[in-house]
């Protein structure tokens, strides 16, 4: 009976040739693992409360509320920040009513809440079908609540909601549909493309006591939505690349037998993922929460800093055979870890 030869066995799994080739075999798994939460549209932004307007609140109201159509054509995004949520916007706002029952002056009071205007031009009014139609170029800056947990494969619903806080809906509805919300082509924003919106129209609440559900202020609005995911893998890349390649170099130290050689690899990995966790940081939203770049940071700098233990360990222990099975083993283990981790973090956590 031929007795295997364990210590050849994993002395040869960490030689050079061998590392590289697991190298290739995990960034395969990875790319094919990351292709669908990349093409999938993901986001967790909460929805602003917008309540529709049904017959029996009409009638509740009096029945005598004014509709008005409300519609918006986007021009342009001079400013388009979701890490620091900051947006400015130009567009063309514009209402269509009955001009006996609501007056322009009245209409032209709209805001948009977490927002301000801060260039509106005088009317430009017209009749169409006998209705009263008034546009308004307007240039808003702008803040919406993002979700940033996904970061970097994160997607964003971006929410602007118009409203009039000088009415209630008891003396306007508003109405909106999504054929009277445009995007113009030269909308571009860079690093971004759009792949959705949407348009609710209704009312919002205001609550003055929180005791007193009675003391209420009712406004109508509409809520403008618009998605956008990024358009090219560049910040994935210029985020996670660096992070597999100092992982992969930690763990090219078990391919020497040098003492000085592997320690000075092995504690380079663990300093250069611990310093390029700055560069990270200076690339990602604040929050108060921990974001996908975080846990795979952790993922990486938990793997690399076993790698240098287990050097030590192996530098410093009487049984080398010994360690050099223990060495082999963990250093597949590792392996088989980043990937199964980065599947659950992809699978477990984005794509639900």
């Amino acid at each position: 009976m031929i007795k295997f030869d364990w210590v050849n066995f994993f002395e040869r799994i960490v030689s050079p040739i061998y590392q590289v080739g697991g190298l290739v075999i995990v960034t395969i798994f990875v790319l094919l693992l990351s292709v669908i939460p990349f093409y999938r549209f993901i986001t967790l932004e909460p929805v602003p409360p917008v309540f529709s307007v049904t017959p029996k609140q009409i009638k509740e109201w009096g029945g005598s509320a004014t509709e008005v159509t409300v519609g918006m054509s986007i021009i342009n995004f001079p400013k388009f920040d979701p890490v620091n949520n900051d947006f400015v916007v130009d567009a063309i706002v514009w209402f269509e009513f009955d001009s006996a029952l609501v007056s322009l002056e009245t209409i032209e009071k709209f805001s948009f809440d977490k927002g301000e205007i801060i260039n509106k031009s005088i009317s430009n009014t017209k009749i169409i079908d006998d209705k009263f139609f008034a546009q308004y170029n307007v240039t808003v800056k702008f803040s919406s609540t993002l979700a940033f947990q996904y970061f970097p494969w994160d997607d964003h619903r971006i929410y602007l909601t118009l409203t009039n806080k000088f009415v209630s809906p008891s003396e306007i509805i508003y109405r909106s549909y999504i054929s009277g919300f445009i995007i113009s082509e030269g909308a571009f924003v860079a690093g971004w493309k759009m792949v959705g919106k949407n348009v609710v129209a209704g009312y919002s609440e205001s609550y003055l006591d929180e005791n007193d559900i009675k003391k209420v202020v009712l406004n109508p609005c509409v809520l403008f939505s618009l998605d956008f995911s990024r358009s090219g893998a560049q910040h994935i890349f210029l985020i996670f690349l660096p992070l597999f390649l100092m992982f992969f170099l930690g763990f090219f130290s078990f391919a020497f037998r040098e003492p000085n050689l592997i320690f000075s690899l092995s504690l380079g990995s663990v300093t250069a993922i611990l310093s390029y966790n700055f560069v990270i940081q200076g690339m990602s939203p604040h929050t108060g929460y921990f974001l996908f770049s975080d846990l795979t940071f952790i993922l990486f700098l938990g793997l690399a800093t076993t790698g240098f233990l287990l050097n030590i360990l192996f530098l410093h222990g009487e049984n080398r055979s010994f360690w050099i099975v223990v060495r082999g083993v963990i250093y597949i283990l590792c392996l088989v870890a980043l990937v199964f981790i980065w599947y659950y973090l992809l699978y477990k956590w984005i794509v639900v």
